[in-house]
Formats: C-alpha cells, sequence, structure tokens
C-alpha cells in the first residue's frame, strides 16, 4: 500500500462512522481533532499507526481532515458515503465530508 492511501473501511466500520458523524457533536468534534484515533476507537485497527497524528498533506488520514459537512447532510447522502468508503479505490470522494452539498456531489448531480 503507498504511504498516501489508507484502508477501505469494512462496512460494519463504516456503518458506525456514518451514525455518528450524523448524530454525535462529541464524536464529530473528536473526529475533526484527530480522524484517525476516531476511526481507531470505533474498531478500525489500521488507522493506530495515525492516532493522535494531525496527518498532512500526502499522508494517510488526510483526506478526513477539515470541516465536516453537517450531521442532516451525512444523513442524506449516508449510503451513497457508504459505498465509497467501502470501495477499493482512491478515497479522493471522502473530501466531501466537508461539502455543503455532498449529496449532489457524491451522486454526480
Amino acid at each position: 500500500m503507498e504511504e498516501q492511501t489508507h484502508e477501505t473501511l469494512p462496512p460494519d466500520i463504516a456503518d458506525r462512522l456514518l451514525e455518528l458523524l450524523s448524530t454525535s457533536d462529541v464524536f464529530r468534534a473528536k473526529f475533526q481533532r484527530d480522524p484517525a484515533g476516531a476511526l481507531h476507537d470505533i474498531g478500525h485497527e489500521p488507522a493506530a499507526r495515525m492516532r493522535g497524528k494531525r496527518p498532512f498533506k500526502g499522508q494517510p488520514y488526510y483526506c478526513l481532515t477539515g470541516e465536516l459537512a453537517s450531521k442532516e447532510e451525512i444523513r442524506r447522502s449516508r449510503e451513497a458515503l457508504k459505498q465509497y468508503l467501502t470501495q477499493r479505490a482512491n478515497h479522493t470522494v471522502v473530501f466531501h465530508f466537508g461539502c455543503a452539498e455532498a449529496g449532489p456531489v457524491l451522486r454526480g448531480n
């Protein structure tokens, strides 16, 4: 695996992540401070190597940094986000966690 990539998420971890991002202010704050740590806390073991580190451009989990979309936007886009998070591919789409209109971007509208 290249240094700048990270593991895809198993479906159960992706579900838990999206559930918490769409409901929990405490988890959202943790995710914004330490995305890898938040993922590790919900069971994604590969994130342990970046736990507590603020990733910079080119490092794993960098694409998870930045302002999050609203809880409602994540709820509306949940299935599309899950599909992208669990596919073995580049996770560029995760940048859309911060998009004001993640749903249309993810659906290609």
